[in-house]
């Protein structure tokens, strides 16, 4: 029945190919523990399954706990045990958004973000983006620990390259993340 669904209908191959992703993303990633705050979605990916890479495509969407990840493109690593490793991805820009049980989102924006499952660790490359509250830091990279919320900006190889921080007025909002 969903091979006929998927041949009649657009929706019915997005919805085949979203079930396949989710079920080739639980068969990598081991036991359900691994992945209990974990979801992917993505237009289509490519998998390795002995090297524990996945690629996914268009319109990537990774939640992970309060975090939420909108990319291009993301590949997804594992250990050999099937946990999840890192994630890296790409877009023009990739959007993030941390909720946090009391204060502010974080919001943030690059072309390039790295993920570290194990110690919660951002990295932002390339045009960054960083807003905690009304603070919004600029820099080639910025460097955010979830757990301690602490960041680390710096500037890039340009002569003119800078880190800046701006004060926001209360009510005044960014685009930096979904």
């Amino acid at each position: 029945m969903i091979n006929t669904l998927a041949r009649r209908s657009p929706l019915g191959r997005r919805s085949t190919l979203l079930a396949t992703l989710l079920c080739f993303t639980l068969l990598l990633a081991g036991p359900a523990s691994a992945v209990e705050d974990l979801e992917i979605e993505a237009d289509d990916f490519d998998g390795d399954g002995r090297a524990g890479v996945v690629t996914y495509r268009g319109n990537v969407v990774m939640r992970h706990q309060e975090m939420t990840i909108h990319a291009d493109r993301m590949r997804f690593h594992q250990t050999p045990d099937g946990d999840p490793e890192r994630a890296e991805f790409d877009g023009e820009p990739v959007r993030l958004r941390v909720i946090h049980e009391s204060g502010p989102d974080t919001r943030g924006q690059a072309r390039q973000i790295h993920y570290r499952f194990d110690t919660e660790h951002l990295q932002l490359i390339d045009e960054a983006e960083l807003q905690q509250g009304r603070q919004l830091i600029s820099a080639a990279h910025i460097d955010y620990n979830m757990p301690t919320e602490q960041v680390r900006a710096q500037r890039g190889e340009d002569e003119e390259s800078r880190v800046r921080t701006r004060f926001q007025q209360n009510g005044e909002e960014e685009n930096g993340g979904d």
